[in-house]
């Protein structure tokens, strides 16, 4: 397993891998882990090691990280996180969109492409030291694909590539000017990784369409869904226990295209009707919540309405989802947002409260929870029917019924099921081991 994102690093990407890496053992795969040393992490959480089986192997490389660069540049300190979506800041000074254009031009598919070097040289002697049967990488960052490129070339081991966002359609793009040169480089390395690839897993339907389109083999038996999903150990010891306030809970950062205007406009529209709810509704944000955002909650005077938190560890953050009464996703309002199905969206399933989503009622995240009848989805003008439902949620909170129950319906998309899904992925490729992993 090779992924730039491991504890202590935190977010989805890191969460991801922890997860296959505690339930794999439990179909047959032993993981040995390769990792970056002193990597340039957004977020920390070390206690995502608490979920990691006893005795698993981990070996870390060394690094150039081109964001040291991009610090000296714009003045930051050198033990400073970079922030998530550092490119889609609108308010940046000139320093600031001259280092991202060196970033998004000069370092390609991206500024993690410093590791690939040393992680080869690294994974090399692993291979050889325990005897890898199949390399699994997961991305972003993409330059981590690189190597598994190199090496099966070099080794012919079986390399299943996981790709949890776009590539060269990745959304931050949009904010930056690229030159011509490196989009073509861009788009060289994504279809050379494409094809080369023995497998490919990716997080929604939208995407494993758009990678196979582009590597010219679309082909079922190669490109599948892996969902980010929900580890059931995580909340079987929570319980929802009702509060003096009725709380909707957004986690994870939420960016400038994910402002959720309508529920902001639809909050005023009730308390400016009756004044009682401004005292007992709460939105918390917890994570980065871009300065936009903020703006808007003060202009609408609703400061002590919404409440902010800073990046929390994920086992700090479950409680919260546990005990809120209703959980709050917003699909960006971009291009192709259709197929964006955030890793928190299914924690939210697990947490068994009840989802709201903000975006496209045809986006695959929709079609999800209507189908499990977990929560109803909201298009971004919308103001009447999410105003309707809000009433109704806090109206029947008011009565003491706090009643949820969609565990049966979303247990497919539990981290242990999601586990040998991918465990059933990695024996194709694999030759006399299916005796082995009963």
């Amino acid at each position: 397993m090779i992924s730039y994102y491991w504890p202590p690093a935190g977010g989805p990407g890191a969460l991801r891998m922890v997860k296959f890496a505690r339930y794999l053992p439990q179909f047959g795969w032993q993981p040995v882990v390769l990792t970056v040393k002193n990597g340039e992490f957004p977020y920390r959480d070390p206690s995502l090691e608490e979920d990691l089986p006893r005795g698993i192997k981990v070996y870390r490389s060394n690094s150039w990280d081109p964001f040291r660069l991009y610090k000296k540049l714009t003045g930051k300190k050198t033990d400073e996180a970079i922030p998530v979506g550092v490119l889609t800041h609108r308010k940046r000074g000139f320093a600031e969109k001259f280092a991202s254009a060196i970033r998004a031009n000069l370092f390609i598919p991206d500024a993690r492409i410093g590791w690939v070097p040393f992680a080869v040289h690294a994974a090399l002697r692993i291979i050889k030291k325990e005897r890898i049967d199949l390399i699994f990488i997961s991305s972003p960052p993409h330059s981590a694909q690189l190597i598994g490129w190199w090496l099966k070339r070099k080794t012919g081991i079986p390399w299943v590539a996981d790709l949890r966002d776009p590539w060269t359609e990745i959304r931050y793009y949009e904010f930056v000017r690229r030159w011509k040169i490196a989009c073509r480089l861009d788009r060289f390395l994504e279809k050379k990784v494409l094809q080369n690839s023995n497998s490919l897993t990716t997080v929604s339907r939208d995407l494993a369409h758009s990678f196979a389109a582009k590597s010219g083999q679309p082909n079922d038996a190669k490109f599948f869904v892996l969902p980010n999903g929900y580890d059931e150990a995580d909340f079987e010891h929570l319980a929802y226990h009702p509060g003096k306030s009725f709380t909707i809970l957004h986690t994870g950062n939420m960016q400038a295209h994910q402002n959720p205007k309508i529920l902001w406009q639809v909050l005023k529209r009730m308390i400016d009707q009756e004044q009682q709810f401004r005292k007992i509704i709460r939105v918390r944000l917890v994570g980065k919540t871009h300065p936009d955002i903020g703006e808007e909650i003060t202009r609408l005077g609703l400061n002590d309405v919404a409440t902010f938190d800073s990046f929390k560890p994920h086992k700090e953050i479950l409680p919260l989802m546990k005990n809120a009464d209703l959980l709050l996703m917003v699909i960006p309002k971009v291009e192709r947002n259709r197929g964006i199905v955030t890793g928190k969206f299914f924690e939210y399933l697990g947490a068994n409260r009840s989802v709201f989503i903000i975006g496209p009622p045809d986006s695959e995240a929709g079609k999800i929870l209507q189908s499990l009848r977990s929560g109803q989805i909201f298009d971004y003008e919308d103001e009447e029917n999410l105003r309707s439902y809000l009433e109704q949620a806090i109206q029947s909170w008011r009565g003491g019924n706090h009643a949820f129950n969609n565990r049966p319906a979303v247990e497919i998309f539990s981290r242990k099921n999601l586990s040998r899904q991918l465990s059933e992925i990695f024996l194709r490729f694999i030759d006399g081991l299916r005796e082995k992993t009963v």
